[in-house]
């Protein structure tokens, strides 16, 4: 089976027409301008820097929302209720402790 496609002699002069006076490239690659890149993590970046971000921006509620007695309560996804209400009710054996030199909620 013959791998040329079927040209006719018309377009094959006007091709060899159109590129008389070129000459033949010495190699195929061609260098680039710039070093490449070296990969980096992107969204894993800008993720870490919006966690941060949000971790350092002030409380978004008041204190006077918070009355006498209230309780502040947090749990982040998937954190179960019952270990929540074990914590709560002090049925973890203390491991480490932290002092915050009288840093309140306030």
């Amino acid at each position: 089976m013959n791998d040329e496609p079927d040209i006719d002699p018309e377009s094959r002069a006007l091709f060899r027409d159109a590129v008389t006076g070129s000459r033949r490239l010495s190699h195929d690659k061609i260098k680039p301008y710039r070093k490449r890149l070296k990969p980096t993590p992107n969204q894993r970046l800008r993720d870490n820097a919006e966690v941060m971000s949000a971790s350092l921006a002030p409380v978004s509620w008041e204190m006077e929302d918070i009355e006498q007695g209230d309780e502040l309560l947090f749990a982040r996804d998937g954190v179960q209720k019952r270990v929540l209400q074990k914590l709560r009710r002090g049925q973890y054996r203390l491991e480490a402790e932290l002092d915050l030199h009288r840093l309140t909620s306030e």
